[in-house]
């Protein structure tokens, strides 16, 4: 479109189109930002295209890129009032699941505190470290089957511990 005549008339016609948006949304910076918009989809015309009232086409562009500005918002603040409980709501636990998380924290504590020295060893190996379970098995010197043994024995203890306090 650079170098039309309706680059032309919107160059002239700039500051009565920001007018245009900032007397119906009273922001500045927005109406700048629309008037910003009716330029590229000017930009975007064929130059084919005739237009024989170049003033009411911008504004009719203006107009149309309001309404689809107003819908959006609308819409984004429908949405902002469906999800504001969830947005703004407390996100603190309940003094009764911080004591369940603490009994739940000492019971797994004891469980890993009784289990033993090389089946601790390979799970961290395995769940911290990222080894491969033949990876620890070559490490330690042992068959892949036992390391899955070890992984399988703390595993069912940390599932036990978990089903007592739960209950």
């Amino acid at each position: 479109m650079s170098d039309t005549v309706l680059t032309k008339s919107f160059i002239q016609l700039q500051n009565e189109v920001i007018g245009f948006f900032h007397n119906r949304l009273h922001c500045v910076e927005t109406a700048k930002d629309l008037t910003q918009e009716v330029y590229l989809r000017l930009e975007r015309i064929e130059r084919s295209k005739q237009i024989e009232n170049h003033r009411s086409y911008i504004f009719a562009t203006a107009r149309n890129l309001l309404k689809d500005h107003v819908r959006n918002e609308s819409r984004r603040s429908v949405l902002l009032k469906e999800n504001s409980s969830v947005l703004w709501m407390d996100h603190q636990p309940s003094a009764e699941k911080v004591v369940e998380g603490k009994t739940e924290i000492r019971a797994i504590q004891s469980v890993i505190n009784n289990i033993p020295l090389i089946s601790r060893k390979i799970f961290n190996a395995h769940r911290f470290e990222n080894k491969t379970r033949k990876e620890i098995a070559a490490d330690n010197n042992m068959s892949l089957t036992s390391v899955e043994n070890h992984i399988r024995l703390v595993l069912d203890c940390f599932t036990d511990v978990l089903e007592k306090t739960d209950r």
